[in-house]
């Protein structure tokens, strides 16, 4: 049969877009459990063979659950990209971060909230600078945020980049 594509959240499929590719499903909450809601509910994929295109460090939810009793579909992985960490001992901006602080730190997924308290001493401020605001993208960052003991300022409403960036400015206006 034809290929049909299905990307995670809507920012994914304007990418896809910009490509001449049509998306043909876009779940209505931005993460891996919706898409799979979607596929499975909706869409039939018992013995459909799907490859999920991902990184290195995407959670194997998807996966498992296309993969499952309750999916049925034939699944292959294809890691595109892999997530390195950076050295911020001498990164300008890790520098001024210490040094000033920030008004807000945003986290737009789990493995950068991870990456965050793993580098935290590298993160460390200096007496006298401003204390930030976390924010979320979403549910299942702000779940990672939770699980490390971050405080969250704001989520949010729904995770997209659109909606974060509107959060954010609201968030900070009412500071």
């Amino acid at each position: 049969g034809s290929m049909r594509i299905a990307a995670v959240g809507a920012a994914t499929a304007r990418e896809v877009k910009k490509h001449k590719l049509k998306v043909d499903l876009v779940p209505q909450k931005a993460n891996a459990d919706a898409l799979a809601d979607e596929l499975i509910e909706n869409e039939g994929i018992e013995s459909v063979q799907i490859l999920v295109i991902t990184g290195n460090q995407n959670r194997e939810n998807l996966v498992k659950r296309l993969e499952s009793d309750e999916g049925r579909a034939i699944v292959d992985t294809l890691p595109l990209y892999k997530t390195t960490k950076t050295d911020l001992s001498q990164n300008p901006a890790a520098e001024r971060f210490r040094k000033e602080g920030a008004d807000a730190v945003l986290f737009t997924s789990s493995s950068t909230v991870k990456s965050f308290v793993e580098q935290h001493a590298a993160l460390t401020l200096e007496p006298g600078a401003r204390k930030p605001a976390f924010g979320s993208i979403g549910p299942l960052t702000t779940k990672t945020l939770e699980e490390l003991k971050l405080p969250i300022a704001f989520e949010a409403p729904q995770a997209s980049l659109e909606h974060f960036v509107v959060e954010t400015i609201s968030s900070l206006n009412a500071q």
